[in-house]
């Protein structure tokens, strides 16, 4: 006589899934593996792959004995190279972080002076080329915070103050000198998208440092 109380239906159905499970466990598990190792291996093949694909291009790099410039020589060289291989007028563009100083000397950038371009003007002169100037308000100790110009330390803001009024001088330069005008960019990398309580003050200060220079 069959017992269909709802006690030995569940325990049955458990029992027919307990079996079921077994079954695809048995008929699954060998290609279930086989896949996962079938990935590892293309994943590793893919990183083997990239590895060799980056050590090739240092070794291109290498063997074609390519090199940057070092010194401002080799960065006029490099110049010349450009000016030989392309049309038309050139005009060069310099950083204030591109004084040349002589063996022993250093400027700071708000002490910056004509005669630590004189090399510059030199080079332009002799390829009939102006200069364009840009102040270099970045990489530098003195960028407090991320800010420069904008920056609410009076020390370090009338710092980068400074330093503009030396890059005006030393545009006038260029002009003087090249006899073509110069148009000298101020860029500053000051900023503080991630805290913006404070939006006015900064653009205050910014443009009180833009009018002193």
């Amino acid at each position: 006589m069959f017992d269909f109380s709802w006690q030995n239906i569940l325990h049955s159905n458990t029992l027919n899934f307990v079996i079921l499970v077994v079954i695809l466990y048995w008929l699954l598990a060998p290609k279930v593996k086989a896949a996962v190792e079938n990935c590892n291996k293309k994943t590793t093949d893919t990183v083997n792959e990239s590895i060799e694909t980056r050590q090739q291009a240092i070794k291109n790099l290498e063997d074609s004995k390519v090199s940057y410039a070092r010194t401002p020589e080799e960065l006029m060289a490099d110049i010349d190279m450009v000016i030989k291989n392309t049309p038309g007028r050139k005009k060069l563009n310099l950083h204030a972080s591109y004084a040349i100083f002589e063996d022993g000397e250093f400027a700071d950038r708000d002490k910056l002076e004509p005669k630590h371009f004189a090399k510059w003007v030199a080079f332009a002169k002799e390829r009939n080329m102006g200069i364009d100037f840009n102040p270099t308000f970045f990489s530098h100790p003195k960028m407090k915070d991320g800010l420069t110009l904008s920056s609410p330390d009076d020390e370090i803001r009338n710092f980068w103050i400074e330093h503009g009024k030396a890059c005006i001088r030393i545009s006038q330069y260029f002009a003087e000198e090249t006899g073509i005008p110069c148009v000298m960019n101020i860029w500053t990398g000051d900023g503080t998208k991630d805290i913006p309580a404070d939006r006015l003050g900064p653009r205050e200060r910014y443009k009180q440092a833009i009018e002193e220079i």
